[in-house]
């Protein structure tokens, strides 16, 4: 389920070709300094984990303690902050090929690994969310859509019921829907998110939120009294 998930998000237009030759063996390219440098005790790679670290951990609110200490979630953490200098240089199209990078890394680490948490999409859900917040940026809501989308189906697919994580992603789809003008598709995005997370729910009090229900609950009279 997650290797067909990922394999639709590949699909995105121009980067399917170009995806077909990276390789986990190939990221050098487009891995951080630190990563080069991480074993030694230089003081601009602890700088880099540091910041990588900062910024990574304020995406990763939901993740355990113990998980935020593991090396896979500082080289993690690393990549994420390295595209993120990358957009915040203009170098939007390399970002998303480390973002579409590190997805294969993180998928081959959840499908080849055993999960010890709520929720086994709390890695895949922070690339996922990154990817999908650039592409809507870059003013691509269609190759936004397939990320939001496919990792929907994804938490469908395998019966999550609690991830703050996953719900976050899940939120700025809904939000992602609603400026498109899809106010009940956004809605019942929603209340998938305010099930992984209860902590969510606040968000249905939004002015969008609350036209979106009325207007639900208009379409609903309309069928009950229809003959």
């Amino acid at each position: 389920i997650i290797r067909h998930w990922l394999d639709n998000i590949m699909t995105s237009r121009l980067l399917a070709l170009l995806l077909a030759f990276l390789s986990l063996s190939s990221l050098n390219a487009f891995s951080p300094p630190a990563v080069a440098t991480a074993v030694t005790s230089s003081p601009h790679a602890q700088k880099w984990i540091d910041e990588s670290l900062v910024y990574y951990n304020k995406i990763a609110r939901g993740t355990p303690q113990e998980k935020k200490e593991s090396p896979e979630h500082i080289a993690h953490a690393m990549r994420a902050y390295f595209a993120h200098t990358k957009v915040k240089t203009g170098k939007s199209y390399a970002a998303e090929k480390i973002y579409r990078n590190l997805l294969e890394v993180m998928l081959d680490e959840t499908t080849n690994s055993e999960q010890d948490c709520d929720c086994e999409l709390d890695h895949l859900a922070i690339p996922s969310l990154l990817l999908a917040l650039l592409l809507q940026r870059e003013k691509r809501p269609t190759d936004a859509r397939m990320v939001f989308e496919s990792f929907r189906q994804l938490v469908l697919a395998t019966k999550v019921f609690k991830c703050s994580c996953s719900a976050r992603v899940l939120q700025a789809y809904a939000l992602f829907e609603m400026k498109q003008e899809n106010q009940l598709k956004a809605l019942d995005i929603l209340f998938l998110a305010i099930r992984l997370d209860k902590n969510v729910r606040p968000v249905l009090s939004w002015k969008q939120f609350r036209d979106a229900l009325a207007m639900r609950r208009r379409l609903l009279a309309t069928r009950n009294v229809s003959p």
